[in-house]
């Protein structure tokens, strides 16, 4: 199956990451810490093109530059926290990606029942789907920061009416012993910084489908859990307790591996998190500060744009957070409500034991400080509106 017919396939149903990793392969960000060429020439390029320079060069006389600038300069930093973790924890990746194919390869067996393999495979619909929104959100976003900004400054430029004062070039960021008043200098500045933004919407793009399939892949096994449980009732009636006992210690099984999936995700996903919600916090509320100050033009659109892409990644983390939690928690309800009083006694005490370990909160955290949740992106929209408002204040 084709994400982009042609381009890249997205490949069986019945894989893991059957297209994310083959594109991370691609990008030369998959395998050894040591090979990761490809991911560690692009940030070391980020760095000394765009993140230092806007640091160096940020301009403090004006209001409303220093303002857009800080808030830009605080959305592209947000790239590395993930960047640190994704290497540091890459090889904690590669096992929970092995432990979910060995899953999936034993739930997809030829003796399973068919609903597992159903239940896999709408889950790749899913993460499919996400891979395609995400190709076209980036695609559709990237214009506006690499075509339209150059295409309105030549426009303006080949129709500059006034001769007594030179046309003034607004680079996208500033480089040493680059003239604003030279459009020779405007056109290396932007040949340098246009496949740094290409880079970069591509790297969130792929961050963005490498941590929701991610939760997705565990809420899963976690519905693969409750699918198991469903099917215990048939197996009191047919086949006896031998049987029985059997498909428990499959449960018990599939149960543990959920929770050790539980338990990586968190380890992988909990520091960016954590830089995620603080940084969109303060992102918020420099950048609608600045749209209040300057609603119109080009940077007025950016600015939004940049403020729609850090809602959107925030408000998706706090949904599939919301999604793994409930999940979890039907697992537990799904226990009880199996038929145990009707098993044998070797039975009851292991669903008693499953049962008791069904009880602990499962769900992804910002370094432990909070679960992540819709609540709680309630209340991070709440926050940035009050440090706006006080923002507004001192400044009328």
């Amino acid at each position: 199956m084709t994400v982009i017919p042609g381009l890249v396939e997205f490949g069986s149903l019945e894989q893991v990451y059957p297209l994310v990793i083959t594109l991370l392969k691609r990008l030369g960000a998959w395998g050894s810490r040591r090979r990761l060429f490809g991911l560690y020439g692009f940030f070391l390029c980020h760095f000394f093109l765009r993140l230092l320079p806007s640091v160096l060069y940020l301009d403090a006389g004006d209001i409303h530059s220093l303002v857009r600038h800080l808030g830009e300069i605080v959305f592209i930093s947000l790239l590395y926290p993930v960047f640190i973790v994704y290497v540091w924890k890459l090889p904690k990746l590669m096992l929970m990606i092995k432990i979910l194919q060995r899953a999936f390869a034993e739930y997809c067996g030829p003796n399973q029942h068919p609903v597992y393999r159903e239940t896999i495979a709408k889950t790749n619909r899913f993460i499919r789907n996400i891979c395609r929104f995400y190709f076209a959100y980036t695609g559709l976003n990237i214009p506006v920061y690499i075509i339209m900004p150059p295409a309105l400054t030549f426009y303006k430029y080949f129709t500059w009416s006034n001769s007594t004062e030179p046309f003034y070039f607004n680079f996208p960021n500033e480089l040493p012993y680059m003239d604003h008043l030279n459009m020779g200098h405007y056109i290396v500045v932007q040949s340098l910084i246009a496949p740094i933004f290409f880079c970069s919407a591509l790297f969130l793009a792929m961050k963005s489908m490498v941590y929701y399939s991610l939760i997705k892949y565990v809420s899963l096994m976690f519905k693969l859990v409750i699918k198991r449980i469903e099917l215990l009732d048939n197996s009191i009636t047919i086949g006896g307790g031998s049987r029985l006992e059997h498909a428990v210690d499959d449960v018990i099984r599939a149960h543990y591996l959920a929770l050790r999936c539980a338990q990586l995700l968190e380890e992988l996903i909990s520091p960016i998190l954590l830089a995620q919600f603080l940084g969109c916090v303060i992102v918020w509320c420099l950048l609608l500060f600045y749209i209040t100050l300057n609603a119109s033009g080009v940077g007025a659109l950016t600015t939004l744009i940049l403020c729609e892409i850090v809602a959107f990644e925030m408000l998706a983390f706090s949904f599939f957070g919301s999604e793994l939690t409930e999940i979890s928690e039907s697992l537990a309800h799904e226990i009880y409500s199996f038929q145990w009083y009707d098993a044998p006694m070797t039975v009851q005490k292991k669903v008693l034991l499953m049962s008791v370990r069904a009880q602990q909160i499962v769900g992804i955290t910002a370094f432990r400080f909070y679960y992540v949740s819709i609540e709680q992106f309630g209340k991070a929209v709440q926050t940035t509106y009050s440090f706006y408002l006080v923002m507004q204040k001192l400044f009328e």
